[in-house]
């Protein structure tokens, strides 16, 4: 932290070099780890997208690597982009760690990566209910119609986390069932 602090001084694109090495440095911790990407990202500008991408590829999958995909789901890129972009979400969506696979469905959601349809019908089966919660939510965001069923009865026997996001996709996939609807009002309090 002592070390982060110091190089506050120095210009940025003076530090991000070394910075990049602590982020991607799996024997440092994951809050010096987060803390050195807070630090990197100050005055990218343009570049900061292809940047991003190019440091997600060096991280290990975990918390560290799901920031960075948080953070790539938040930007909208020049179509050039896409391409890379989208294929490094997908391929995420298979990672062993479940917060990579919430965090890489989400950015897909954010980015409206129609190719994402797949991933979410696959991760609202996922055992991780983190991971199931960011695909109803991907759901609804990509109009996966398909899901429909899945998030009916998600909605219904999952926590009020899952309830939300199941309430929320079906909302914007206008798909309204009474029977459902007043059911998850009943049970969580909810008004549609």
């Amino acid at each position: 932290a002592v070390l982060l602090e110091s190089l506050r001084e120095h210009p940025a694109d003076a530090i991000r070099e070394p910075l990049e090495s602590l982020i991607a440095d799996v024997s440092k911790s994951a809050d010096a780890r987060r803390m050195a990407f807070r630090a990197w990202q100050s005055d990218l500008g343009d570049a900061r997208e292809s940047r991003l991408l190019a440091l997600a590829k060096t991280v290990e999958d975990g918390d560290v690597l799901a920031m960075l995909l948080t953070e790539l789901g938040t930007l909208n890129s020049p179509a050039s982009s896409n391409d890379t972009i989208s294929a490094l979400l997908l391929s995420k969506t298979k990672s062993e760690s479940a917060t990579v696979r919430a965090a890489a469905i989400t950015a897909l959601a954010r980015r409206r990566v129609a190719d994402g349809a797949e991933s979410v019908t696959r991760l609202l089966a996922d055992q991780d209910p983190r991971v199931q919660s960011a695909a109803a939510f991907a759901a609804g965001q990509l109009e996966v119609r398909s899901a429909i069923p899945t998030l009916l009865k998600l909605g219904t026997t999952g926590d009020a986390t899952m309830l939300r996001e199941c309430f929320d996709a079906l909302r914007q996939l206008r798909e309204r069932s009474e029977e459902h609807t007043s059911e998850l009002q009943s049970r969580f309090g909810i008004s549609y």
